[in-house]
């Protein structure tokens, strides 16, 4: 596994322990990536050097492109699993292409936005949002959708609230049950993540382009 910075880096590594602990899945290595966002190679033929069946990099665009493309030339044939942050065109794009292609990432329901698949009111508002992003900025949304949700989430509180209180705050925030652009969010006192099951998805990158996989 190589893992980014270490606040993300270090959470999903306690993450898939948790989440593998009662499988038959084993965590080979984990390999940190350095800081600077540029020479991965040692890290990647670190971990090609152990005994993997897949790797998992756990970081955000640029790096996780990047990091694939060490791992390709480090000798890594098998299958590579992205964090969310990495479902970005610059992940699939230019030198990173063929090193990504066939890889998996989780991502919420935002990418699905196509005209056939648009019926409800919440998908038929993803739609909206990524042709009004694309047509103003000329690129797919790739993060704005997690920053359109944080706004909107924070400004209905605030006028709940009628108070910049953070603790009155967060009260409302994990009070609330709401469709986003990215997708359905129920915050918890233990739960500040707070997106939805059902509002996630598997995707692979098919020529160069994330396509729904499960």
């Amino acid at each position: 596994m190589l893992d980014a910075d270490a606040l993300h880096g270090d959470s999903g590594v306690l993450a898939m322990r948790e989440e593998i602990s009662d499988s038959s899945t084993d965590l080979a290595r984990t390999v940190r990536l350095t800081a600077t966002g540029r020479r991965f190679r040692a890290a990647a033929e670190r971990v090609v050097g152990g005994q993997q069946d897949g790797v998992v990099i756990w970081g955000t665009a640029p790096d996780s492109g990047a990091a694939a493309r060490e791992l390709r030339a480090a000798g890594h044939r098998g299958p590579i699993f992205f964090d969310a942050g990495a479902v970005a065109d610059d992940t699939v794009q230019g030198a990173n292409a063929a090193a990504v292609e066939g890889a998996y990432a989780v991502h919420p329901a935002c990418l699905d936005v196509s005209a056939a698949t648009a019926t409800t009111t919440a998908q038929l508002a993803r739609r909206d949002f990524v042709n009004r992003y694309t047509q103003r900025h000329g690129v797919s949304p790739d993060f704005a959708p997690y920053a359109s949700d944080a706004l909107q989430l924070l400004a209905t509180s605030a006028r709940m609230a009628t108070s910049l209180d953070r603790g009155r705050l967060r009260a409302l925030l994990q009070a609330q049950t709401v469709e986003g652009i990215a997708g359905g969010y129920a915050f918890r006192a233990d739960r500040h993540g707070g997106m939805e099951p059902d509002s996630l998805a598997v995707y692979q990158v098919f020529r160069g382009t994330w396509t729904r996989y499960a």
